[in-house]
């Protein structure tokens, strides 16, 4: 089971939100029906908020799965590059030599028919 962050606590004050119970002479005012109302709302938000980050936290553990699936593929490409480029390497000699090899005749045909 994953591990599950901790709820912090809001400083209601600190955003500009007073809660209604936040004076002696408000509480008097609230029935238990509108307290059970008020924290089920912040219940419901909070429920919300945590349905947002177990989403967020499964999406970037699918980027991940795929960013590390990339990576393995570019180093598998990165791999036959190397080969490919040391056979191009030992390869080259050759087809130099060869080159060479067809234009000698050539050559040799237009000094004979200087001679």
């Amino acid at each position: 089971m994953k591990h599950r962050r901790p709820l912090r606590c809001i400083d209601l004050d600190a955003i500009g939100m007073r809660p209604p119970w936040a004076s002696g002479s408000e509480i008097a005012g609230m029935t238990q029906a509108s307290v059970k109302r008020t924290l089920g709302q912040i219940l419901g938000e909070l429920k919300g908020i945590d349905d947002r980050l177990k989403r967020a936290d499964d999406s970037r553990a699918v980027v991940h799965r795929r960013l590390d699936e990339v990576s393995e593929r570019l180093s598998h490409v990165e791999g036959e590059v190397e080969a490919t480029k040391k056979t191009v390497n030992d390869m080259k000699p050759v087809t130099d030599d060869m080159a060479q090899l067809r234009t000698q005749p050539a050559g040799a045909g237009t000094l004979g028919r200087w001679l």
